[in-house]
């Protein structure tokens, strides 16, 4: 039985949905209504079913040398460091205010591993901020001190150094003192000397655990002697042999 040409003509390119797409109930409009979006945009986009969108304004028309006439390109550099420098200030003091509140905050809770962790991140920034931000002596005071809370993690042991850290990082961001200063050449020796033994000692704990670890299994692995059991002896398998038939 053939389609008569009354039933195709209700079924056009304009009202018809996509392929494999079922006819939109007519009493709900809006899933009509999208169907019909879908469809217009199929057609729009073609068979690829996207559509490559071109940039209007490229970027070299936006970015190009300066050839205006009597322009002083050092002069410029110069005047946009003199700007630079206001708004760079401005962070270190941010920083140098947050250093110190964390240490505040440390002190009087000296047990709250969430105030000893805020520290850290606190000197971490200035590590990081200021050496870009033209305060290299603040930076190498920060470097240090940040490797050393990280790998100690006791207050009570780092405290007497922690507060003389924090007055040299704050006196450098106030002062600029530089990079060559005695006192602070002394501290950041100090600093990297305490980081230093407390990776070495870290690492050493680290190892004496595994081994007891390994030792353990060992023990619990290996059959005991056979002259031992007899003896009701449970000594274990890895001490000095006693017996000459233990493998």
């Amino acid at each position: 039985m053939t389609m008569s040409n009354a039933a195709r003509s209700t079924s056009t390119p304009e009202n018809s949905p996509p392929s494999g797409t079922s006819q939109p109930p007519e009493t709900d409009p809006r899933v009509a209504d999208m169907v019909r979006k879908a469809w217009e945009l199929h057609e729009k986009l073609g068979p690829r079913g996207f559509r490559m969108i071109t940039p209007p304004d490229p970027l070299k028309k936006k970015v190009r040398p300066m050839r205006r006439k009597g322009f002083d390109p050092v002069a410029a550099a110069e005047r946009n460091l003199e700007i630079m420098s206001v708004t760079f200030s401005s962070w270190l003091n941010e920083e140098r205010e947050h250093l110190h509140k964390a240490y505040e905050a440390l002190e009087a809770n000296p047990d709250n591993p969430q105030c000893y962790e805020a520290m850290n991140r606190a000197v971490h920034r200035i590590k990081g901020n200021a050496p870009i931000l033209g305060n290299v002596a603040a930076g190498m005071i920060a470097d240090p001190l940040s490797r050393l809370l990280e790998n100690c993690a006791d207050y009570q042991k780092t405290r007497p150094v922690l507060a003389l850290s924090v007055h040299a990082i704050c006196q450098a961001l106030e002062q600029e003192t530089p990079a060559n200063d005695p006192e602070l050449v002394e501290t950041v020796n100090m600093l990297q000397s305490m980081a230093g033994r407390c990776i070495i000692a870290k690492d050493t704990a680290r190892d004496t655990s595994r081994n007891a670890t390994k030792d353990a299994a060992g023990c619990r692995s290996r059959t005991p002697c056979p002259k031992d059991q007899a003896a009701g002896r449970t000594s274990c398998p890895l001490a000095p042999v006693t017996c000459g038939s233990r493998i």
